[in-house]
């Protein structure tokens, strides 16, 4: 019966330590789950494709990550420990937030230094993030439109470094989108008039769940200037193409400026971009 009180304790013991509170870190770190990264003005952290030019001082930076209202893609955020006080940040795409050239917020593959942050619960239950090189601060306040800030690294936090993390569900690819990329999406494109698109053979370029880019061999298909199709050597806006398919089993391919790829809309074997998604409009994909 001795016994029995110190059997007691260790019971008691246990179940305190089982239902001890995360450390901050496993707090941080959800298991790998994806989170949203909320900011200041009710915008999220978002890796955005193509990437767009952004900064101050005319740099030109080739942006990827921005803040932006909240939408369905894109806005999943997992956090990699690395050692005992640092984490990365890491996209839904597999890239990085690097603290960059004049401490713009850049993409990185890897973790080699320029990627680690040490994370901050701050009082009101929200983030802040500083990275190893000086102490910088992750921001989200630098403002390049309406509803649109990038992302930089500075010496003081500023209002717009506080994140709240919230739950996020990854969108389910779309079956459209699953047929249209199957075999590496490579497909020969006969146009109504039994014309092929050239260069050769073109392949998908999945940008996100809804958008992809057409590439052949050197270049993708760009919606230029009066509505010309025209090859393009990297990828922007004008390159990323919404695919539909229609009844007769044919697609079609809408650019960001609303109008279709079109395989003789204003002149017979030249492509162009059209207001309306008609005959011109729909192409055979063929296998290659």
């Amino acid at each position: 019966m001795r016994s029995l009180p110190l059997l007691v304790v260790l019971l008691f013991a246990v179940v305190v330590r089982a239902t001890a509170a995360p450390t901050l870190m496993e707090e941080l770190l959800a298991n790998g789950a994806p989170q949203r990264i909320k900011t200041c003005g009710g915008l999220y952290l978002t890796e955005e494709l193509p990437k767009l030019k952004g900064g101050f001082l005319g740099l030109g930076y080739r942006l990827g990550f921005w803040a932006l209202p909240r939408q369905e893609l894109l806005q999943g955020w997992t956090f990699e420990q690395i050692n005992d006080k640092e984490v990365a940040i890491k996209s839904s795409l597999g890239n990085y937030i690097e603290h960059g050239g004049s401490g713009y917020a850049l993409d990185s593959k890897d973790t080699t230094g320029w990627e680690m942050v040490t994370p901050m619960k701050n009082p009101d239950g929200s983030w802040s993030f500083t990275s190893r090189w000086n102490k910088y601060w992750l921001t989200a306040d630098s403002y390049h439109s309406l509803g649109r800030h990038f992302l930089m690294f500075l010496p003081e936090k500023s209002s717009c470094g506080y994140f709240l993390l919230e739950p996020y569900t990854p969108p389910v690819t779309p079956p459209l989108m699953a047929e249209l990329l199957a075999n590496g999406g490579r497909r020969r494109f006969k146009s109504h008039n039994g014309l092929y698109l050239t260069f050769r053979e073109r392949a998908f370029y999945k940008r996100n769940e809804l958008v992809v880019t057409i590439k052949g061999p050197r270049c993708f298909v760009s919606h230029s200037d009066y509505d010309q199709g025209r090859p393009a050597y990297e990828v922007d806006t004008w390159e990323m193409l919404t695919p539909m398919k229609n009844d007769d089993g044919t697609w079609s391919f809408k650019s960001r400026w609303d109008k279709w790829l079109s395989g003789g809309g204003y002149r017979e074997g030249q492509v162009h971009f059209m207001p309306e998604n008609k005959r011109c409009e729909r192409w055979t994909l063929q296998e290659w």
